[in-house]
């Protein structure tokens, strides 16, 4: 039986106000940014900690927020909605591994931003460029990458850019690549227990199984398998808010909860895989069999609904009744 599982960075909880994000991944050509506003101004950068204007309220969990923050809490490109480290902590993580600044004597991997777009349709761009890797030895590997959050609909996107994997054993300090996920809200002083579902990235890089994480959710087998091609993006939508078609797969399904039967939609007829998969991420043996799956055999309780086409993925939390 095939299992996913997760590698818990911080631990426990439930929160008052839920809300759930698709996952999404797709390649676009990667652009640097243009006319963009330094963060670090030549500054060398090593897990240094920065406060960055947005430009517009980017709205979290009911929240809204004016900054995004570079933390200092050890990985070089953690991204948080918070300042400090505290009982409700977001983390935006599109690479969890140690990345720094390779310059010596003046910066050689600047960190800049830039706001574009009209008003109640702008989107903030956060560029890293030539980043490289605490664990390499060689110091030659490096990579670009940007995050970039919607006014319209409070998205996040991940987008990497060119990149030189040679020393990857080092520079991904043993995992099987880069670790990529979204932690919406934990309560980092108190165990970093989660207070909100996390998403995590794993397996194919171009296709990646996308885990949804809670407290119990063990350690995964591995993170993203490979490094991650240039012009992929991994978007992350607050679930009940349209987004343009070119981001999402039109797969759904119903009725969610469901005591037997789930029956998916398909308008656009798209070649997909569904697997099924309970909290502990154990692979379930059910098939998809004529666009339905039958869940009588399996026991209440929530389950995760996996659906890949060849350029996308989405997980879907479904409840057994």
């Amino acid at each position: 039986m095939k299992k996913i599982t997760f590698l818990l960075f911080f631990g426990i909880c439930s929160f008052l106000q839920a809300q759930d994000y698709t996952v999404t991944a797709f390649n676009e050509p990667y652009q640097d940014l243009a006319n963009a506003t330094s963060v670090n101004n030549g500054q060398i950068w090593d897990d240094d900690f920065f406060a960055i204007p947005i430009g517009f309220n980017f709205e979290l969990y009911g929240q809204n927020f004016s900054n995004i923050y570079i933390s200092d809490i050890g990985n070089g490109a953690g991204l948080s909605f918070h300042t400090n480290p505290q009982a409700n902590f977001s983390f935006l993580s599109p690479i969890m591994q140690d990345v720094l600044d390779k310059g010596f004597n003046q910066s050689v991997s600047p960190i800049s931003y830039v706001m574009e777009g009209n008003v109640g349709d702008r989107i903030f761009k956060l560029e890293f460029k030539n980043v490289g890797f605490w664990g390499d030895d060689t110091f030659a590997d490096y990579m670009d990458f940007q995050v970039w959050l919607y006014e319209n609909d409070d998205s996040i996107e991940y987008r990497y850019g060119p990149n030189s994997i040679n020393n990857p054993t080092e520079s991904y300090e043993g995992e099987t690549g880069p670790v990529v996920f979204f932690y919406p809200s934990f309560n980092i002083i108190d165990e970093g227990n989660l207070i909100e579902d996390g998403y995590y990235l794993m397996d194919d890089p171009v296709n990646p199984t996308i885990l949804i994480v809670d407290n119990n959710t063990p350690e995964p087998a591995n993170a993203i398998v490979g490094t991650i091609l240039e012009g992929t993006v991994y978007r992350f939508d607050p679930d009940g808010l349209a987004v343009s078609n070119v981001y999402q797969m039109a797969v759904s399904f119903y009725p969610n909860p469901t005591q037997d039967l789930i029956h998916l939609q398909n308008p656009n007829q798209e070649d997909f895989k569904a697997s099924l998969y309970d909290i502990l991420g154990n692979e379930m043996n059910v098939q998809m069999q004529n666009e339905q799956m039958n869940l009588t055999s399996l026991a209440s309780g929530t389950y995760f609904l996996n659906i890949k086409s060849k350029t996308r993925s989405k997980t879907i939390k479904v409840i057994k009744k």
